[in-house]
């Protein structure tokens, strides 16, 4: 959005972290392209109301790395691990996988 006056203004600059969260493509892809923080979950069940566990694998969680990096492109390189930094710096892009 552009031209947006939110108040309060936001204490970070140049504005808040986005955090986004998700398991399949397109949401991933999204989260590579404009997300601060981005959670990995396992995909969403065919019924839409539960987890499928079978889709949380290694290879599984490689291929959603491998949609962030490609939808980030220049981006992924700033990707950390988030359980492994111990503060935020408003250039990095933090990245927590969780398989709960």
């Amino acid at each position: 959005m552009n031209g947006f006056e939110v108040f309060p203004k936001p204490f970070q600059h140049p504005h808040s972290p986005l955090l986004l969260a998700g398991g399949g493509k397109r949401m991933l892809s999204i989260a590579g392209r404009f997300a601060d923080i981005i959670t990995l979950n396992p995909p969403v069940a065919p019924d839409g109301n539960s987890i499928a566990m079978a889709g949380a694998t290694a290879e599984a969680t490689d291929q959603q790395i491998a949609w962030i990096r490609e939808a980030a492109r220049d981006r992924f390189s700033q990707i950390e691990n988030g359980e492994r930094a111990a503060s935020r710096s408003k250039d990095c892009v933090f990245l927590s996988v969780s398989g709960h």
